[in-house]
């Protein structure tokens, strides 16, 4: 399974939330890094990342319209929890500056799985393996996403023995 990878995201240690041993997300920041940064709701993106109502989303749905003849254009955005899958909607001005978190994405080779439990085991940058982790269909919280990532897992480590 050494080809097999696994992608992470990472927020500051500031956002972090307690999350469950089964979840794949894992989280860490540098000393002094800060957690989100500005940008102008007009130029938030579909797959762009936002906070929404307080929670670190993925934009999968953003739309922008004008109430009338002398309001400001608006732009409605609707985000999944990046942690939870939970959906956020949000809607702003367009010239309003909203805050987007900083969110690092790191791939971990995934060096084994136990079919059984769905216990896995990742290397970490520094040749250490990370064990405490599960895949999340075996945590009982798992999106369709997650099932689909967990078959193709299993798939990929089946062809390999």
């Amino acid at each position: 399974g050494v080809g097999s990878s696994l992608e992470v995201k990472q927020l500051p240690i500031a956002m972090q939330r307690t999350l469950d041993a089964e979840e794949m997300d894992f989280e860490r920041t540098d000393a002094g890094a800060s957690q989100t940064y500005q940008q102008q709701a007009g130029s938030i993106k579909r797959g762009s990342y936002v906070m929404l109502k307080g929670h670190p989303c993925k934009v999968v749905e953003v739309s922008s319209f004008s109430p009338g003849k002398h309001g400001h254009a608006k732009a409605h955005m609707v985000g999944q929890d990046i942690f939870t899958g939970k959906k956020y909607e949000e809607t702003s001005q367009t010239s309003h500056h909203l805050e987007v978190p900083v969110v690092t994405k790191t791939e971990y080779p995934l060096m084994n799985l136990n079919a059984e439990s769905f216990a896995v085991s990742l290397l970490q940058d520094n040749g250490e393996l990370k064990i405490d982790l599960n895949l999340p269909a075996a945590a009982g919280k798992a999106t369709e996403e997650d099932s689909k990532l967990q078959q193709d897992i299993l798939r990929a480590f089946a062809d390999e023995l």
